[in-house]
């Protein structure tokens, strides 16, 4: 959501302006965030110890009680087309 080109291509593709568009994602991320406190959690005292120690133990990675899960997709860029996505390693984005 870095642009709004995404507004247009998105009214295109469903027959609708993108100022609807716009609402539509307005109001469907505020649904979303409405409902954080009953899925996101954070752990605490012995339980925030024991993550910590499990993301060491997997990956060495110190003081963490924590992580986000994203979804990373394939692609594949044609010669000469502008790359505008958040990079993990060759040929997956965010």
């Amino acid at each position: 959501m870095a642009t709004g080109a995404f507004l247009r291509a998105d009214g295109d593709l469903f027959g609708i302006h993108e100022s609807s568009v716009s609402r539509i994602i307005r109001r469907v991320s505020m649904a979303i965030a409405s409902l954080r406190g009953q899925y996101i959690t954070f752990p605490t005292g012995n339980n925030a110890r024991a993550v910590n120690q499990g993301f060491m133990q997997v990956g060495g990675i110190p003081g963490i009680v924590g992580a986000i899960d994203c979804t990373m997709c394939q692609y594949s860029l044609q010669e000469g087309t502008q790359q505008n996505y958040s990079e993990i390693g060759t040929g997956t984005f965010l």
